[in-house]
């Protein structure tokens, strides 16, 4: 049987039954598969992110070059199955049977396949992260020729920042721009690591608007002037009684307690702060005024420890 393009985005399968079918263009995004069957299906090159599989069983299946980056595969039985050049970013195998399956070249970034029995199956070049859960030792990865991902590095502001890039990062902080009074202890207690990146996008937007990072101890520095303090390739200042955030080093800013400098420029970012708390807004690259906003969001990545 042959489905090709067809449109079952966010649909709800549960214990369905695929035999023999070829699903190639087809959308399957987010989609509802718990306790199905799937032998002889090919899946390849298309994009089930965010698909549940749990307690479902596959034989025969083919997910080369898929996109199953947030997906579950909880309590699954997995034979003979094709995952090579697959996106399995932060995907789950919780208690998982996985038997001569192949993951050659496969993104397994953030993967948790801790608790699950793996055996015949080859991993040769495919990445893993500080934060994979892997069903054996880093030490063993290596050896059998898996490969670290190293971290995504840059200099200076980025604009529309897909986060898929950011190899070697997590969140570690999310927040509306309009939710007050969050102490900013508790935020770097949950930012652990050498690094952090301030960033910012709508609830809708996929990449990140604006965003830079440096070293969190070197952003930290009280400093409630308009000078700016220049980290890898940005000017970064903050203040527990003002504000945090950054602007293109020889930019001036107008700390008003936020930056109110520029107003066209989508190279900004900055959030008041008061009293050791973030506080309302205030600016997402141009987009101002958003110091009781509930769809824009602060966002915090941290370098994996």
């Amino acid at each position: 049987m042959i489905l090709e393009k067809v449109n079952l985005e966010s649909a709800g399968m549960t214990f369905s039954f695929f035999e023999d079918v070829d699903m190639r263009g087809a959308r399957l995004l987010a989609t509802d598969l718990k306790q199905s069957n799937f032998k002889n299906v090919n899946f390849s090159g298309i994009d089930l992110s965010g698909s549940d599989f749990y307690k479902s069983k596959f034989e025969n299946v083919n997910f080369s070059n898929s996109d199953l980056s947030d997906s579950s595969f909880k309590q699954t039985t997995i034979m003979n199955t094709n995952f090579s050049n697959s996106q399995l970013s932060s995907a789950l195998f919780d208690s998982s049977r996985v038997v001569r399956s192949d993951f050659r070249k496969a993104n397994l970034k953030n993967v948790n396949m801790e608790t699950a029995k793996v055996s015949d199956s080859q991993f040769r070049g495919a990445l893993y992260s500080k934060s994979s859960k892997l069903p054996f030792d880093f030490v063993t990865a290596e050896n059998i020729g898996m490969e670290f991902i190293k971290l995504f590095e840059f200099s200076g502001i980025l604009t529309n920042l897909d986060p898929k890039l950011l190899d070697g990062w997590k969140k570690c902080h999310e927040s509306e721009y309009g939710s007050p009074d969050i102490p900013i202890e508790d935020v770097m207690m949950d930012c652990t690591g050498e690094n952090i990146m301030l960033a910012c996008k709508t609830k809708d937007d996929t990449n990140l608007r604006v965003a830079a990072y440096a070293n969190k101890i070197d952003i930290l520095v009280d400093d409630t002037s308009n000078n700016l303090n220049e980290q890898n390739g940005t000017g970064f200042y903050f203040s527990n009684s003002q504000s945090i955030g950054f602007a293109e080093i020889g930019k001036t800013v107008r700390r008003n307690s936020c930056d109110t400098d520029g107003r066209d420029e989508e190279t900004r970012l900055c959030w008041h702060m008061r009293n050791r708390n973030l506080q309302g807004g205030w600016r997402c690259g141009s987009q101002t005024d958003l110091n009781s906003d509930r769809n824009y969001l602060r966002i915090i990545y941290t370098t994996e420890d």
